[in-house]
């Protein structure tokens, strides 16, 4: 409505501007009072609208009417409003907003109307500054460099306005400056703190001692979590760590919020004296081994879902972990449930993580064979993910990174933690079958400490059949005693001990190649790749592929996933598959190794 509103002219008349304004007033309470909200309005096309009404000169030229001044003022609300949900911020990076929210950045000291844009303008590019290479879209070097100057100077800037605002608010009978909450202001130096290079200079600025201040006012639950959540962020930073050990007053209080009545403020209380105390504690070894350990039954909450194994003493057996952000844990269960069918232990927290002990997740970190890392950008800004994800990294575990936000480019903290790991993609973008080929594949060899020994089965005459992938290539290590996977053509189901199986379609396919070929593709030589072809029907393609080898076939399959056009103009001109069914055939039998 609103997009067409606009196309007819705002203000052509009475009728139409009277329509805009009360819609305008509604999307802003709206998208203020539900973060599911604002993120709908955000795919709705909300932030592309309310990017082109801040970003039009003759709204920009006509700021002194009152209509253009409400239109300019709900825009920027809506847009600040909207940055608050992670899923959101691809569109702001698509429109450019970082850029067309600047001249707002300015202000007027007299006049109050422009104070409150610049504030609501610094709190939405709290929310939206990017870090690292994701700040300019262009490859001209001497343009990124100044767009980073640029960016450095406006976080500055945003930084040091936003602590002034704090203080201003603490100050205030109503806790509130330029129409902010502390609690609002807090949230922002929390998100502006996910960036490591933040965290420095919010502690120069001052910020630490207002953020104590908010933890110690017992009757104003929202400021308390939000200043434990900030501090969180702050504590990942080496330089902030020695200042809150020395704050005796800051610690104290975080000590005393552990025992607070909100569970989401013991959390952070929790999670932000572990992290502070990091520089006095050192990464456990890795357990192998169900003796050598014991989690005990009261430190695992009840809404951590176990693949195998007893209601105690399940924790200190090698297990895969999976790691990740709430909003991923749909297709989190749907990985949880693959893996249990194939025979794996696993450890993931299926209650957000929240009732979960801080000594719990160390130790299920500690005793993973496999860390499966759910990237998303609700990831990299949750501090409870990073406090993971650091302690598995220190640890040296085996980290599998799994892509959940098709629209998210790894970076900062994650990013370094990735380095420069492939990721399996269970954005979307591929569909779940093929990518869960690809992760059963990665764990296979690495994560065989993982497997069940003692396999509980349930008869059902309907369950889908999983197959193992090492029935596709035999690892060349040798087996004692078979491998529970491999009792894949039983018409039975594994019983998922502490939580139910939902059972879901095989994601593996059949044929294995030659059982004398090596248990990775990339190590494939030309005559394993020549076996393939035969084993696969594709015998008369042998001519073509001769000069391949199993590290070019992976190429080749990489090439097939980023440029489709090339890949099929290829297989066509430069290797002479004319027909249709040999492409289809070839491109079948590459998925099931690929």
């Amino acid at each position: 409505m609103l997009t067409a509103l606009s196309k007819e002219g705002l203000f052509k008349n009475d009728s139409v501007w009277f329509t805009a304004y009360y819609v305008y007033n509604t999307v802003w309470n709206l998208s203020d009072a539900s973060l599911m909200c604002a993120q709908c309005l955000g795919e709705a096309g909300m932030v592309k609208l309310c990017a082109t009404n801040i970003a039009h000169g003759p709204y920009r030229e006509n700021m002194k009417q009152k209509n253009v001044a409400f239109l300019i003022k709900a825009s920027l609300s809506i847009l600040h409003n909207l940055s608050k949900a992670p899923s959101n911020r691809h569109f702001y990076r698509q429109e450019r907003v970082e850029a067309k929210i600047q001249p707002y950045t300015q202000g007027c000291d007299d006049n109050t109307n422009d104070a409150y844009l610049k504030a609501i303008t610094m709190m939405t590019l709290a929310y939206i500054l990017e870090e690292d290479g994701d700040r300019s879209q262009s490859g001209d070097t001497g343009i990124k460099e100044n767009s980073d100057t640029i960016n450095m100077t406006t976080e500055k800037s945003t930084i040091e306005y936003i602590v002034g605002l704090l203080k201003d608010a603490q100050q205030s009978k109503d806790r509130r400056s330029q129409g902010l909450s502390c609690a609002e202001l807090a949230q922002g130096l929390g998100r502006l703190a996910v960036n490591d290079h933040n965290k420095s200079r919010i502690l120069q600025v001052g910020a630490l001692p207002l953020l104590t201040a908010m933890l110690q006012q017992d009757s104003l639950v929202q400021e308390q979590e939000a200043a434990t959540q900030a501090i969180w962020n702050l504590a990942f930073d080496s330089t902030v760590r020695q200042h809150l050990a020395a704050d005796k007053t800051c610690v104290d209080a975080l000590e005393r919020l552990t025992h607070s009545e909100e569970q989401s403020i013991r959390t952070a209380a929790k999670g932000a004296l572990w992290v502070g105390r990091k520089q006095e504690r050192t990464a456990k070894p890795s357990v192998t081994s169900s003796t050598t350990s014991t989690v005990s039954a009261s430190s695992r909450a009840p809404g951590r879902s176990w693949s195998r194994g007893s209601s105690t003493g399940s924790g200190n057996l090698p297990h895969i972990m999976i790691s990740y952000q709430w909003a991923a844990q749909k297709i989190v269960l749907k990985v949880r449930d693959l893996l249990v069918n194939s025979g794996y232990r696993v450890w993931v927290d299926v209650d957000c993580m929240y009732g979960s002990t801080l000594q719990a997740m160390a130790e299920a970190v500690e005793n993973a064979e496999v860390f499966l890392l759910c990237i998303s950008e609700r990831y990299k800004e949750s501090p409870n993910c990073r406090t993971e994800a650091e302690y598995a990294y220190q640890c040296r575990k085996s980290i599998i990174p799994l892509m959940m936000d098709k629209y998210y480019q790894p970076n900062g903290w994650l990013g370094m933690i990735m380095g420069t790991k492939y990721y399996i993609d269970f954005s979307g973008r591929h569909t779940f079958s093929e990518q869960a080929q690809k992760l059963l594949r990665e764990i296979c060899d690495i994560g065989s400490a993982a497997l069940l020994e003692e396999p509980v089965f349930e008869c059902d005459a309907s369950a889908t059949i999983l197959e193992n992938p090492r029935n596709h290539m035999v690892s060349p290590r040798p087996q004692t005693q078979p491998s529970p996977r491999q009792q894949t053509t039983s018409p039975f189901r594994r019983r998922h001990v502490s939580a139910p199986v939902h059972q879901m379609p095989s994601p593996l396919l059949e044929s294995p190649p030659s059982p004398t070929q090596p248990a990775h593709v990339r190590e494939w030589s030309r005559d394993n790749v020549q076996q393939w072809l035969e084993h696969s029907n594709l015998s008369h393609l042998r001519q073509s592929f001769e000069d391949f080898d199993g590290s070019l076939l992976a190429q080749l399959q990489t090439v097939r996933q980023e440029a489709p056009d090339f890949f099929y103009s290829s297989l066509r001109h430069d290797l002479c598959i004319q027909h249709l069914v040999d492409i289809l055939r070839l491109t079948e039998a590459m998925d099931k190794i690929l």
